[in-house]
């Protein structure tokens, strides 16, 4: 059992040595660690009456006023460690099943793709040995991996290297089992007569032994340090047992070839593996480690870490901006395609908000930090991809409890192959004692030498690694593209997605009033001469409705020295003189009360009408204005086989029959609060005729927040998002393009498409071996060994595939 306090009243910290000494002394305690720093003691103790007291009189030895409070923690602590080395998904799959029976947690998971462990706990005793606690369970399973407290180092430069000395054995090793193959030969037979002196039966058992050695050494260490440690069998184990069973029954060159054969596999899936790893590091590759802080006309370099915000900044061309901020001074172009995985460049000056990724093109600006590098966007973006594996798909986790199993039943049906069938042959001919059968009897040779091929075949390694794999390729290609999946079991939803519901206000609009259409009612008057009229008028305007007449039509193209005598009436509209003619733009309640006769325009946008000399000549529809890719990608996800896109808004009927109707929702919902959001979302999700399959909700508002976290996968847009939002969606569309979501569902599918190809063939390839083994077919121990680390390989390099085959979906559909 453990309990930790929380130590007050301490005078004099160098009394903890004392301290720790005497509580050390009471029976049944048998760990404690007293942190001076923090004035926590952590007690670990079996069973032990009246504990809190018993301790405390330690203290009271030397600290009189010592007083122990029981530390109960209510707050989660974040750990996230490094486990350099570790280069098999079963070795992880065992280090996190380890840990969780081990360590006090809330949360653990071991990332093979990025050899990262991830811990959540209450316990801060934990968090604070954590790399002691990790180091001692990894050690149990690989002695080889060191445990850091050093986050992913985003350096492609940092590339693991393959164990020098392991490959040096392995050629050693290689070329003496090709002596051992030549001097076998016919030709060299032929010349023995030159050596005829020397035992060649001795001399070949020489070879084989030390080539068995040179390459086999590592596994058979290993083998032996799980037995003695009482650990699950691994794939070492089988290949360990297999070569030694071939050499106890007389297939030494197999012995070796088994050893040969899963030596080079592994040196390749591990070159494979890094191969992998560097191309997610790619993803991680724009932290930035300092800024150039600008205190009293003078530039000083500084660690990212501490700039705060206030501080200005300088970022020259070329430089990426290092935290949000606001333009303070210059303009310049920034190239936005960390952020949106587009190649768009963005204007910037002075006042702009700036996000920081974005990497400057023009000229030498100045910034205004709004954030700290933790809260800022690019921060965010990383550690979102950073931690997307740490929360598994279903697939990843049946694979896990899957090899968790796999291997005892695999000896359990190897021992059948060898001892079953002399058994069986013994009781239907008796004729033959039971021990010939058992001391070397060609039948138990011929049984055991199946059960060996048996062994090679069945290791899980295909499965174990290539489909995390898979699940990262696909997160970090989505990732490029501007999406940010935040688990692989938010991108294994996204591949049979019935239902997509989408927000309307920021999300198929884009939350800003434009002009829809002109109308001239006039046959003296064009449209376009309508538009400038009202962008005349309406110039000097601050109110947001006539700001974006004028801008709709282009400030820089009015002359202003024409317009005179400007007048605005609140909640009525404006008025000017323009080349000395009265012109006036209203709404229908000034018509009115001006008493202008004319019939009320009826339209789901809002009507600003346009008067000269007290005459209707024209008006424009005002309205939020939908998105140019809106319809196409409502059209698009409907071929792509989505049941039902839907609409759920807060906005009026009117405008929101108009928008869906334009859009060709099948369903349309309206002036609805949040709480009616979610009711509407579960009942869309209720009528969906496969309970297998997924509901999206595509949002950006804070009011969006719930039913995004009530969809099976909620998207929020990340440009025009509230943070709200964002935080709490499970996919982010940092480029705020709708297209982005039917691109999510393609990735989707291209990597469950490499998922399932990758099971498909490495069981079916080990199947087809199987059978031809249990039907006593020779089997040649190369192909044995091919369904191992061969198929293992395969898959590796397969689900590197993700973005072609992804490229080939989006062609295709196309």
């Amino acid at each position: 059992m453990k309990i930790s306090y929380v130590v007050n009243k301490i005078q004099n910290k160098r009394n903890y040595r004392r301290i720790s000494n005497e509580i050390k002394k009471i029976k049944g305690i048998q760990n404690i660690n007293l942190n001076s720093d923090k004035n926590i003691l952590y007690i670990e103790y079996s069973e032990v009456d009246d504990l809190k007291e018993k301790v405390l009189k330690c203290f009271h030895i030397y600290e009189k006023h010592a007083e122990l409070v029981e530390n109960i923690s209510k707050e989660v602590y974040r750990k996230v460690l490094r486990l350099e080395g570790l280069d098999c998904g079963h070795c992880a799959a065992r280090i996190e099943s380890l840990a969780q029976k081990t360590l006090e947690h809330e949360k653990i998971v071991v990332d093979f793709s990025t050899e990262r462990f991830i811990l959540e706990t209450k316990d801060i005793y934990v968090y604070d040995n954590a790399i002691t606690e990790v180091s001692r369970i990894a050690h149990k399973i690989d002695p080889n991996i060191k445990v850091s407290d050093d986050r992913m180092k985003r350096n492609i430069d940092e590339e693991k290297h393959l164990d020098v000395k392991y490959l040096v054995l392995f050629i050693v090793g290689l070329l003496i089992a090709l002596g051992f193959i030549i001097y076998k030969s016919v030709s060299f037979r032929s010349m023995r007569w030159i050596v005829q002196d020397y035992d060649f039966n001795t001399w070949d058992q020489i070879i084989l032994g030390v080539s068995f050695i040179c390459v086999g050494a590592k596994v058979i260490i290993s083998f032996f340090q799980n037995i003695f440690s009482r650990h699950e069998m691994d794939e070492k184990f089988l290949m360990t047992v297999a070569s030694i069973g071939a050499i106890a029954t007389g297939h030494n060159i197999e012995a070796v070839s088994v050893m040969a054969f899963y030596t080079i596999g592994q040196l390749l899936q591990e070159y494979a593996v890094n191969h992998s790893r560097k191309s997610i590091k790619e993803l991680l590759t724009f932290e930035v480690q300092s800024a150039r802080l600008k205190v009293d006309d003078e530039e000083m370099e500084v660690d990212i870490e501490s700039v705060l915000p206030g501080d200005i900044l300088v970022v020259k061309v070329g430089e990426m901006i290092p935290v949000d901020g606001i333009v303070t001074s210059g303009r310049s172009y920034v190239d936005m395609k960390a952020l949106t995985g587009e190649s768009e460049s963005q204007n910037v000056k002075p006042g702009d908000k700036i996000r920081s990724g974005a990497i400057n093109i023009g000229n030498v600006i100045e910034i205004k930090a709004r954030k700290l590098y933790k809260d800022s966007t690019m921060s965010q973006i990383l550690d979102m991809v950073e931690n997307a594996s740490a929360t598994k798909a279903k697939t990843e986790n049946f694979i896990t409890k899957f090899a968790k199993f796999y291997t005892p039943v695999i000896i359990a049906i190897a021992v059948v192959f060898a001892i079953g069938f002399p058994m069986i042959k013994f009781m239907f001919d008796q004729s033959t004692p039971l021990y010939e059968l058992f001391l070397g009897n060609e039948d138990i040779n011929g049984s055991l030498y199946h059960s060996m091929v048996f062994l090679v075949i069945s290791c899980p390694c295909a499965l174990v690694i290539s489909i995390p794999l898979a699940f990262f390729g696909g997160i970090g290609l989505a990732s490029k593209r501007g999406i940010l999946v935040k688990g692989s079991n938010y991108l294994e939803a996204l591949n049979n997605v019935e239902n997509v519901i989408f927000d309307k206000t920021g999300t198929l609009t884009y939350g800003i009033f434009g002009v829809n259409q002109v109308v001239s009612i006039n046959e003296e008057y064009s449209e376009s001469e309508i538009h400038k009229l009202l962008a005349y008028v309406e110039y000097h305007s601050t109110h947001p409705i006539g700001m974006s007449i004028t801008d709709s039509y282009g400030r820089d193209l009015i002359f202003p020295e024409i317009i005179e005598d400007y007048t605005e009436v609140p909640g009525r509209g404006v008025r000017a003189y323009i080349n000395g003619a009265r012109i006036a733009a209203c709404n229908y309640r000034q018509l009115v009360e001006a008493k202008i006769n004319f019939e009320k325009v009826e339209t789901s946008g809002l009507v600003v009408y346009l008067c000269k000399e007290k005459q209707v000549i024209g008006y424009a529809v005002m309205g939020d204005l939908i998105r140019e890719e809106a319809k196409e990608v409502v059209q698009e996800l409907k071929s792509m086989g989505v049941k039902k896109v839907a609409m759920l808004t807060g906005d009026n009927e009117l405008t929101s029959l108009c928008v869906g109707k334009e859009l060709e929702m099948d369903e349309i919902y309206y002036e609805l609060l949040p709480s009616q959001k979610v009711e509407y979302l579960q009942k869309i999700k209720a009528e969906s005729k496969d309970k297998d399959s997924s509901t999206i909700y595509i949002g950006d508002g804070i009011n969006d927040a719930p039913v995004i976290s009530n969809a099976d996968v909620g998207i929020a847009m990340g440009g025009t998002g509230s943070e709200g939002s964002i935080a709490i969606a499970d996919v982010v569309i940092m480029s705020d393009n709708l297209e982005k979501v039917s691109d999510a569902i393609r990735i989707a599918r291209a990597t469950k498409k490499i998922v399932v190809q990758n099971v498909i063939f490495a069981l079916g390839v080990k199947l087809f071996v199987f059978v031809l083994n249990f039907l006593n077919i020779p089997v040649m121990i190369w192909l044995a060994i091919f369904s191992d680390v061969g198929v293992s390989l395969l898959a590796i390099i397969n689900s590197l595939r993700v973005t072609g085959l992804f490229k080939k979906e989006q062609t295709k559909d196309e």
